[in-house]
């Protein structure tokens, strides 16, 4: 097809993702930015080691992509199509080609510059957001696996600013996590400068409850950031098996988040995005939280990007109003959460994101204790404080959110030490013997805590000083 015309630049750009949802004045003036080229079968469009100063769309045909090892093999790794985009990487990398690209057949191609790029990315998230989805399939789909000195196994999720692929050090054999941040976020200055300066200092925590992060690279137009693995189901899978906690285990969830939440706020981090799916449980039930990647530090008031930071079933009623949000945000995401592990539900419901952030701004949420019963007092009055209207009515001394979390309803670090009898009497039936023994001896292994059966079924705590180092806060 070598009488391509602006028209059909223009018509076939409309049914190409990214570019489809840009409105169709402006696609057409972006359409005179494209450049056509009409390859015959064999004929070059990339040569592998060249730089690379420009990205490629296929209008019609086929090409083959085609890549040469250290021996002078050639293997073909792609067959691209209409539709397809090839070239972009060494735009992104700002490297020398990775890869020969032959036309298979008769191929119509447009081409942009990468100096016409960028500015469009900017300007359009949509097209950002296609730009991150064609290299999350050069990932996933054609064998780029190796990011530095990681290598990428399979992606296992899409977050609110990022994709999260799994992965490992092969030189020190260690699972790891890769968040690669989304290109309309990256192209935010001041996104970036914030989501770089907390992978920084998050990697600094050393918290049993906090995800750690190893590492941050600068790579393809975007950021990464490797975390530890966490084994585990995250609350929202969990809450969605069970349909709801039991208030006690709720109290054992929320004490774990509330310390970890608070120690980052005493570093000087506020989260911003609490909420069950950022919460992984351990089958020993430790919670870690995770994604810190939409974090700002306390004192970074001024820094504001163009994106409402957090999710809208927890976000905080300052933040919809546009406000830079502190720690107390923070709280007020903790009360939803444990509002809907409690109920099934936040407290805040609509068909619309417009409803939901409505009902955070106007609605009283209906008390806990009517819509579920045993909740205790403590937990209770966590759920009201924290979810108060204004800032400044909520609690935030660590102490006292703990007190409310406590089942006896006060927090004493020196009645927080296990207290184990000296000897237990039990009697029944041989075999209801061993059955307790065996219950028993499971709970103890778990605890750390040594005992001895006798024929009578006594045991006795050797390690007191032990248990008392593992349970206190």
């Amino acid at each position: 097809m070598s009488d391509i015309t602006k028209e059909h630049i223009l018509k076939f750009l409309q049914n190409v993702p990214g570019f489809a949802e840009i409105p169709d004045d402006v696609l057409a003036q972006i359409s005179n930015l494209f450049v056509h080229n009409h390859l015959q079968p064999g004929e070059f469009l990339i040569r592998q080691g060249e730089i690379g100063h420009s990205m490629f769309l296929i209008l019609t045909g086929c090409v083959q992509v085609l890549i040469s090892d250290c021996s002078g093999n050639v293997n073909t790794v792609a067959f691209l199509r209409s539709g397809d985009v090839v070239g972009e990487m060494a735009i992104l990398t700002k490297q020398p080609r990775n890869a020969n690209v032959v036309a298979d057949e008769e191929t119509d191609v447009i081409e942009l510059e990468g100096d016409d790029l960028y500015p469009l990315l900017r300007e359009h998230p949509h097209l950002a957001r296609f730009l991150t989805a064609v290299l999350d399939l050069r990932i996933l789909e054609y064998g780029f696996l190796e990011l530095g000195k990681y290598k990428i196994i399979e992606r296992i999720g899409h977050g609110q600013t990022a994709t999260v692929f799994s992965g490992i050090h092969p030189g020190l054999n260690r699972k790891v996590a890769i968040k690669m941040l989304y290109h309309s976020l990256a192209l935010d200055e001041l996104f970036v400068k914030r989501f770089v300066d907390e992978a920084r200092i998050v990697a600094q925590f050393d918290h049993p409850n906090i995800t750690k992060v190893h590492d941050s690279m600068d790579l393809f137009g975007t950021f990464f950031i490797v975390m530890e693995k966490v084994s585990g189901k995250d609350l929202k899978t969990l809450l969605k098996d069970k349909t709801r906690f039991h208030p006690s285990e709720v109290i054992e969830i929320m004490r774990q988040i509330v310390v970890a939440v608070r120690h980052a706020h005493e570093h000087g981090i506020i989260h911003r995005d609490i909420k069950p799916a950022n919460c992984v449980m351990h089958e020993d039930g430790t919670i870690k939280i995770m994604d810190f990647g939409i974090s700002r530090k306390i004192e970074d008031t001024e820094i504001q990007s163009n994106v409402l930071m957090g999710s809208p079933a927890y976000i905080a009623p300052e933040l919809i109003r546009g406000a830079a949000g502190d720690e107390r945000s923070d709280i007020y995401a903790l009360g939803i959460m444990a509002y809907e592990l409690i109920s099934g539900k936040p407290p805040y419901k609509g068909e619309t994101v417009r409803d939901i952030l409505a009902g955070h701004l106007k609605k009283e949420p209906q008390d806990i204790t009517e819509k579920v019963a045993g909740v205790q007092p403590g937990l209770a009055k966590f759920i009201h404080t924290a979810l108060k209207k204004n800032p400044d009515d909520r609690e935030t001394e660590t102490a006292k959110l703990m007190s409310l979390l406590d089942r006896r309803g006060t927090y004493n670090k020196a009645e927080m030490q296990c207290k184990i009898p000296e000897s237990l009497r039990i009697d029944g039936s041989e075999e209801a013997l061993l059955e307790v023994e065996a219950m028993l001896d499971k709970f103890c292994k778990k605890k750390g805590i040594s005992i001895s059966c006798t024929r009578e079924f006594s045991y006795r705590n050797r390690r007191a000083e032990d248990i008392a180092s593992y349970t206190k806060i």
